[in-house]
Formats: structure tokens, sequence, C-alpha cells
């Protein structure tokens, strides 16, 4: 297939050809051939301009590339797919929250311009802030290849953006990869149980409370146990109906949910 440029040549030839044709044939052959001259002439002007300036278009870098993240006021976004001059398929941010968009204008109102490497960490890391990921939490796949999908746990509390990669990692765990999140996994608590009853926790308003076998017992309480049983030879035990012995560890694990 052409190119505009050798087309527009092919046409420049194309004139010069016929017009030194027409100058070769007797006068009296040719009506008004300074007119014609005139004509042809100015069209070979016009395409040798614009044919210099088709040459400068063609090494014009374009204005927005895949995989390059850009902001504005609004919105912080990447291209994925280039589709059009200026619609793009992306995912990123708008007014702070995370969006997909498989047809984005890319030149609308607001100008975009390319975004730092400390911008992007920045944003990304607000996001997994915002997921629930951190230190401890099981999460459903590592990102660090897109074949690891095994849960796994997250280990580290300082994140680190590969900007090559487009990945943001938490430790050595791989937490966002081009446009994908890790989810986090919801781990189910273990009961917490003493002598046999449940401990159930309750809100009430702002505070919260326990019941133990239909009997309710306040962060006071469980301070105080914490307190007690700090002692060596102390020994807390609860309950009306019956009493139960109560460690020291589970009155941790009581206040940590208070």
């Amino acid at each position: 297939m052409k190119t505009e440029i050798e087309k527009i040549r092919e046409q420049i030839n194309a004139i010069s050809e016929q017009l030194n044709k027409l100058e070769a044939k007797p006068r009296s052959e040719v009506k008004d051939l300074s007119k014609l001259k005139t004509f042809i002439m100015g069209k070979s002007e016009a395409l040798r301009y614009i044919m210099p300036r088709c040459e400068v278009a063609k090494e014009v870098k374009p204005e927005y590339e895949v995989g390059v993240w850009y902001k504005s006021k609004s919105f912080f976004v990447r291209p994925t797919d280039l589709s059009g001059p200026t619609d793009a398929k992306v995912h990123g941010f708008k007014e702070g929250e995370w969006f997909e968009y498989p047809n984005f204008n890319m030149n609308g109102y607001q100008k975009l311009v390319p975004a730092t490497e400390i911008e992007i960490k920045d944003m990304l890391e607000k996001e997994a802030v915002k997921r629930g990921i951190k230190d401890g939490v099981k999460i459903n796949r590592d990102l660090f290849t897109p074949v690891q999908l095994a849960e796994v746990y997250v280990r580290g509390s300082e994140f680190h953006y590969d900007k090559e990669n487009d990945k943001l990692l938490i430790g050595e765990r791989a937490v966002y990869r081009q446009g994908i999140w890790a989810t986090v996994v919801a781990v189910k608590e273990a009961k917490i149980e003493i002598g046999g009853y449940e401990v159930k926790f309750f809100k009430c308003g702002c505070l919260t409370y326990t019941s133990i076998d239909g009997f309710t017992f306040t962060k006071e309480f469980w301070q105080a146990a914490k307190l007690i049983s700090s002692h060596g030879k102390a020994k807390i035990m609860i309950g009306c109906s019956k009493q139960f012995d109560v460690s020291l560890e589970t009155i941790n694990l009581i206040l940590a949910k208070l």
C-alpha cells in the first residue's frame, strides 16, 4: 500500500510530465496554453509545499502512549489501548476513586500531562490501603507474574513501585499489576470460648461489650481483669451459675476486639 507521501510524489511527477508534453506541442494545438500552464504549475507548487509538512507529521511523536500514566485536575489514568487519535481504553482514578473506562477521551476539557513516578506510587499506595492491603492479610494471588494464582499472606509494611512493569509491591508481594488488583481474602476468626461458652461481642453506640452465657462484661471489666492477672499469684474466675478460669492470653484476645 502506497503512503500519502508516495502518492504526492507521483502526482508531482505526473503534472511535470503533462506540462512538458503541452510545451512540446505546437501552440496552435493548445488553446489558452498560458492559463493551463499557470494552473498546472500552481497545483504542482501546492503539492511541493504540502509534501515536506507530511514528512514532518510522519515524524511527530504521538501525543499519548499506551502504558504511560497521565494526570489532570480530576483524572489520573493509564491508557492500555489507543483505538483512535484521542479515545482510549483506560484504568485509573476519577476524583480519587478507582475506575475503568473503555472509551475515554484523552483530549477532554482537562489537559492531561504525564505523571511522575512518585505521584503514581502515592496514588496506588493510597488505593491499596483503601482496599485493606497491609501486613498480615491474606490476598487471593501474588501478581508478581500473571500465572501465580495461589492465596498468599502479605508480609511487610513498605510499598515499592516498579515503573517498568507498572507493579505495586508490599514486601515481596505484588498487590497491583497493570490495572489488576489483588483481593483481600476474608479469614474466618476463631471463636473465643470460656468454659465452653462463646464470648460474643455487641456494639451499643460507640461502646462495645461482651456477653458470656447471657451475662454482660464491659471493656473496663476486662481491663481490670488483665491488671489482676498480671500478678503471678492472682487468678481470674468469672461466671454466675458457674465459675470459669480465664487466662491472660484469653483476656488479651478479648481486649483486642473491644
